[in-house]
């Protein structure tokens, strides 16, 4: 048989009966993402650009909570101190204003859409690498971490994180999403 839908006697129980028929399966070939260039890092004019993250980190997300960092801050940390503006890189819009206070950090994208926690930086990775641990928000990330990467480029900072519970980009590269440029803010 190709495809057939059978239904069958659907007085005995709850819903309906039958069987659904679509004939002889096989495997698809897998998907592959086109590899585009790395993304060349240069000037806040370069945020309109659809730019983005491509590719797996070989390291894993952990399954277990994160240990909130301790000890003095390091110079990438003691340099993100402040309120930031988020632009996202594919449409050059605002997206997120930020406060980092230590390492304890604010998001907020309007209304209900916020998220507190704590960030550890290891500026030792190649490409160095930016977690935020959220530990407070209103939806169900609440206790996740985004596993990211950041560059600073001049006062910006570019920030490649996607949302928890994927794994960390391995680098920045062209055409795809979770990619943001933060600007420092002088006052607001």
């Amino acid at each position: 048989k190709s495809w057939v839908i059978e239904i069958g006697d659907a007085t005995r129980t709850p819903g309906h009966h039958g069987r659904y028929h679509v004939g002889r399966l096989s495997a698809s070939r897998p998907a592959r993402l086109e590899r585009s260039e790395p993304l060349q890092l240069s000037s806040v004019e370069g945020a309109g650009r659809s730019d983005a993250i491509e590719g797996q980190s070989r390291v894993e997300v952990p399954s277990v909570p994160v240990e909130r960092p301790t000890g003095p801050l390091s110079s990438a940390e003691q340099r993100l101190q402040g309120r930031w503006q988020s632009y996202d890189f594919a449409s050059n819009s605002r997206a997120w204003k930020m406060t980092f206070d230590g390492r304890e950090f604010h998001a907020e994208g309007g209304g209900d859409d916020w998220y507190t926690g704590f960030i550890t930086l290891r500026s030792d990775e190649d490409p160095a690498w930016l977690d935020f641990t959220i530990e407070d928000c209103l939806c169900s990330y609440k206790g996740t971490t985004s596993h990211g990467i950041y560059s600073w480029d001049g006062d910006s900072i570019v920030v490649a994180a996607p949302q928890p519970g994927k794994i960390r980009p391995e680098r920045f590269v062209q055409n795809r999403g979770d990619m943001l440029r933060l600007l420092p803010l002088d006052g607001d």
